[in-house]
């Protein structure tokens, strides 16, 4: 789950031709204004017309058109480059809208990437990508209408319709979630806790009185941390070990510095930010013991919508993880998501191209050849958005009921 990078180009024209869609994490350095930039991750504004009709606000979206960013704005990402060169006059005529992902690195945002690339390449939409932000948070934001794509995991609806977890002191939580409508569903990948092989630590015992990351504070990773940790371990957070109040971009720094014991993530085998890791030295994951599983705290979270016992195999890094046997631990699901006040049609483009064009979303990642027709609505627990769901009708799957939108009969 590696930040996000920021770089500039002496050549003018190089910038023209390779303009990404992805926005600066909140943690990015603040724009400059005069230069026309865009507005950071953090300020965007809730729409103040529908995404069918809403324009590129002047000085935000022409930016992108007449390519005057400052350069300190420009975040390369090769994945999304091509198809994003856009004149003053398309940007006028095309629909933008605005997506939220977790960052770089991460499947979240690999997964985020390729579907930009498919939809900008085989429609007329144009989709500007916000990278780092907890898609705990960013489901709120979307279901407001301040964002009109982004990640969400079956649990995490779960806990927003319940008001429950990080979402206890939000009142309107359970209205926020019957505004969410699911897209597509794909494999997060496995959780992992990861130290460095000569730490000393071989097991989550070994973590009292370390300073560990767990996730950003109140985030969905930081209650699955404590529940994987706890259950494995006894020990608790705030009293046998410290958890580092840190977002994933500074986390993860911090980890590579040995400002952190251990560090929780996940994906698949191999992670980009795992080798990355290795790069400093051998790496050791955390296995849970047999007993871990019927802890009450790792027996909840197993309960849960879209978690399941999982394995990870070290041989995937070639020598730079040390363990010898599978470690033990458990995977996820996850959703691009929208919501009900983004246009069918939009989002009956960007699934048809993406069910259209599934050999070009396996070429990004290797792991994304687990995404097929017979995967894409696996785990849900929101129903289809109204354009997600006629794509699917059209393309000849079978459609549960619950999966159905209200909206799909109007």
């Amino acid at each position: 789950m590696a930040a996000d990078c920021e770089a500039g180009s002496r050549d003018r024209h190089a910038l023209h031709r390779r303009r990404s869609p992805v926005r600066r994490s909140r943690r990015s350095r603040r724009p400059d204004r005069r230069a026309g930039g865009p507005a950071p991750a953090w300020s965007i504004q809730a729409p103040t017309r529908p995404a069918e009709s809403r324009q590129p606000p002047t000085g935000r979206i022409l930016m992108i058109a007449n390519f005057k960013p400052a350069l300190s704005n420009l975040v390369p990402a090769a994945a999304v480059a091509a198809g994003i060169a856009l004149s003053a006059g398309a940007a006028q005529a095309q629909t933008f809208l605005k997506m939220s992902s977790l960052q770089a690195g991460s499947p979240g945002y690999t997964i985020s990437t390729a579907i930009i690339n498919i939809v900008q390449k085989n429609t007329d939409l144009k989709i500007q990508l916000s990278a780092g932000e907890t898609q705990t948070r960013a489901m709120l934001q979307g279901a407001r209408g301040k964002l009109d794509i982004m990640m969400s995991t079956p649990f995490a609806v779960f806990w927003m319709k319940k008001k429950v977890a990080m979402y206890k002191k939000v009142k309107d939580a359970p209205e926020m979630a019957a505004r969410l409508r699911n897209i597509l569903s794909f494999p997060l990948g496995t959780i992992y806790v990861v130290t460095k092989a000569d730490s000393g630590i071989e097991t989550f015992k070994d973590l009292k009185g370390k300073r560990v990351f767990m996730g950003p504070p109140g985030g969905g990773a930081y209650n699955i941390a404590k529940a994987m940790i706890v259950s494995s371990s006894g020990l608790k957070d705030g009293k046998d070990f410290t958890s580092a109040r840190l977002d994933w971009r500074s986390g993860s720094q911090a980890f590579q510095d040995g400002n952190v014991a251990a560090y929780l993530g996940a994906g698949t085998v191999p992670n980009p930010l795992v080798e990355q890791f290795a790069l400093g030295g051998n790496l050791r994951f955390l296995s849970m013991p047999e007993s871990a599983f019927q802890h009450p705290a790792a027996k909840g979270l197993i309960s849960l919508p879209g978690f399941v016992r999982a394995s990870i195999d070290a041989a995937g890094y070639k020598g730079k993880v040390v363990n010898k046997e599978p470690v033990s631990s458990i995977a996820m699901w996850a959703a691009i998501t929208s919501h009900t006040g983004v246009a069918a049609d939009h989002i009956y483009k960007i699934t048809k191209a993406v069910l259209d064009n599934l050999k070009d979303l396996h070429a990004t990642a290797p792991w994304l050849k687990s995404i097929t027709r017979d995967t894409v609505l696996a785990q849900m627990n929101l129903p289809l958005h109204a354009g997600a769901y006629r794509a699917y009708k059209e393309a000849g799957l079978k459609l549960p009921a619950a999966l159905v939108p209200a909206e799909a009969a109007k």
